[in-house]
């Protein structure tokens, strides 16, 4: 994945919501705290049949959100965690920059179009696309929920042009 946004590519927010989220952690029983490259994930499913669980995200999320007000990211919660990215950068948008690539819908990668413009290739092949079809499949409704909307999105812009 290329780093497009601002957030993604400086992440000094990143240790702020980590004191944060770890905060929550200490004081709900069963949650916890899950850090990727550029997001972080506070979750607390196994704590969420009861009250505290649901007290304490709304709490998080409310301190969150008075933080970050100026920060490029976004908060996300559903009934099992609270996560917070980078601004702009989810499943569905990496997904419809693959799908929108060059070599995803001409079928020939960069390096290979490169070679033949040097090479001189003289007659014109029919560039076929790598992709017949595309097969989402999700479990996990909220955070897949992003990348089946860019999907139905696309399906539409689609059939507009026919």
């Amino acid at each position: 994945w290329e780093l497009t946004s601002q957030a993604a590519q400086e992440a000094s927010w990143l240790e702020q919501v980590e004191e944060m989220m770890c905060y929550f952690e200490e004081r709900t029983p069963e949650s916890r705290v899950e850090r990727r490259d550029r997001t972080i994930r506070w979750s607390y499913e196994s704590a969420a049949n009861g009250p505290l669980g649901a007290q304490h995200a709304s709490n998080l999320v409310e301190s969150l959100e008075k933080t970050l007000s100026n920060a490029p990211v976004e908060v996300l919660w559903d009934a099992a965690a609270v996560e917070v990215r980078p601004h702009g950068s989810s499943s569905g948008l990496g997904l419809m920059h693959q799908l929108t690539s060059e070599e995803a819908l001409t079928g020939v990668s960069p390096e290979e179009a490169e070679g033949e413009g040097a090479a001189g290739a003289g007659g014109e092949e029919e560039e076929t696309p790598l992709f017949d079809f595309v097969l989402c499949v999700g479990n996990f409704s909220s955070r897949d929920e992003d990348i089946f909307a860019k999907l139905h999105q696309s399906e539409r812009s689609e059939a507009e042009e026919v």
